[in-house]
């Protein structure tokens, strides 16, 4: 009896940790929707607390997906019957069926959202990359317009070789 009891504690420890990995994803989905809004209108004032948030919760993330490899393990080891350190999905098919059943449909909740995180994340890079490329330009702009190219002079006048104006720009921006 004690050995049932073990092998339903680490079922139960599995599944919790899976559900709190499904909500955790389910909240980084949200955050990444939050910053795509942000990052479409260039709010950086919002941007900058979701990103913080979403830091987090990878943090937390990555702590949940140990805690569930040291639980698989132990459970594909007392219980299962398998030495290595198995995937959900390899320990979900030596379980009895109901189990089985919602361990399964955990993974497959997981990893959906892991896949909408994944298409989410590389569209705001994508938003990111192009607002950073738009910066560029402009600060390359604007440069121009402080320091005039050598050779630029006013119509009438002879080009200037040497430009002796100094000005406060910052170039790191």
């Amino acid at each position: 009896m004690e050995e049932n009891e073990r092998s339903q504690g680490l079922l139960a420890s599995l599944e919790d940790l899976l559900v709190r990995e499904f909500r955790v994803l389910q909240a980084i989905v949200k955050l990444s929707k939050e910053e795509r809004v942000a990052l479409s209108t260039s709010d950086g004032v919002k941007l900058l607390p979701l990103v913080e948030e979403k830091e987090a919760l990878l943090d937390e993330l990555g702590q949940l997906e140990e805690n569930r490899k040291m639980v698989s393990h132990s459970l594909s080891k007392n219980v299962v019957g398998i030495a290595s350190s198995p995937s959900v999905s390899e320990i979900v098919r030596h379980l009895e069926p109901k189990a089985a059943e919602r361990l399964g449909r955990l993974g497959e909740g997981i990893s959906t959202l892991v896949i909408q995180s994944r298409d989410l994340n590389q569209g705001n890079h994508a938003l990111a990359a192009a607002r950073v490329d738009w910066l560029d330009a402009t600060q390359a702009y604007l440069l121009t317009l402080v320091h005039p190219p050598t050779g630029y002079s006013l119509p009438g006048k002879a080009p200037s070789v040497e430009w002796t104006a100094s000005y406060d720009v910052d170039h790191r921006a």
